[in-house]
């Protein structure tokens, strides 16, 4: 990603955000791939990727008050 950002790639990462993936227009791809390829971007999201610190979320879940519906699946089909 530091210096190749191919619009096939960038729509693998992109596609699972919606929930239906062929509704991610062409024009919304190349919007986010020049975004991407603005000065100082690249540089910006691969620090900020190693800022990620994965955490259990069954600590986090068991604060929730509020009665709450939770979906888990693998995303597939």
């Amino acid at each position: 990603m530091r210096y190749a950002l191919p619009k096939w790639m960038l729509r693998l990462n992109l596609a699972p955000a919606y929930g239906d993936p062929s509704r991610l227009e062409d024009a919304t791809l190349t919007r986010y791939h020049d975004l991407m390829r603005a000065p100082g971007v690249r540089a910006a999201l691969l620090a900020r990727m190693t800022q990620t610190v994965l955490e259990p979320p069954e600590p986090w879940l068991a604060k929730i008050a509020a009665p709450t519906l939770l979906l888990w699946g693998s995303g597939t089909r």
